[in-house]
Order: C-alpha cells, then sequence, then structure tokens
C-alpha cells in the first residue's frame, strides 16, 4: 500500500512539473478544444511559475486575446494589456499592448 502511494504521488509531481513550452502548448490544445478557462488557468500557471522566461510575455498577452475574443470581458482586457506593459516592458507584445491600450476607449 506504502509503495502504490509513492507511485501515485510520484506521477503526480512528474504530472504537474511542466516547463514553459509545454504550458503554452497545452493551453494552445485547450483553445483549440474551446476550453478556455482551463487554457487561462495554464497561462496564468507559466506566468507564476516561469515568470522570466521568454514565453511569459506572450503568455500574458494571449490572456488579453482571450479575454477579448472569448470572454467578451473589456475589464479584464484593460487588466491584462497593463499587466503585459508593466512586467514585459521591453518585449513585443507590450508594444503591442500600448497601441490597444490607447485605442481601448474606441474598443468599447
Amino acid at each position: 500500500m506504502k509503495k502504490t502511494l509513492i507511485i501515485i504521488f510520484s506521477l503526480i509531481i512528474i504530472g504537474c512539473s511542466k516547463n514553459a513550452p509545454e504550458l503554452m502548448e497545452l493551453a494552445q490544445l485547450n483553445l483549440d478544444a474551446n476550453d478556455e478557462d482551463i487554457a487561462i488557468k495554464n497561462l496564468a500557471l507559466l506566468i507564476s511559475k516561469f515568470p522570466d522566461d521568454s514565453l511569459a510575455s506572450l503568455a500574458q498577452y494571449k490572456l488579453v486575446n482571450i479575454y477579448k475574443n472569448w470572454k467578451h470581458n473589456p475589464e479584464m482586457v484593460f487588466e491584462a494589456l497593463n499587466k503585459t506593459v508593466k512586467n514585459y516592458p521591453k518585449s513585443v507584445q507590450a508594444n503591442q499592448a500600448k497601441k490597444e491600450l490607447v485605442g481601448f476607449q474606441e474598443w468599447i
């Protein structure tokens, strides 16, 4: 019994220890399956576990698009845009987010 619990626990740890590219790919698979809530969770996990990874800024900006195109939630779009600019100021995604913030009032 103890050995079985150790094996199960090990499998859970291995399953939960995904790297940034795996989390990004998983989020995209979730979006492809129209499961945006799980995609949001996977992107948030990527951002929190790997904030300095090159994919973190892309994950943050991908949240903008999910909130805009899937959730239709302007408040969350605005928040995600600001986080992109604040947390990843030198990224390509931050440059795009700045442009979208300028035109945000017109978008609403």
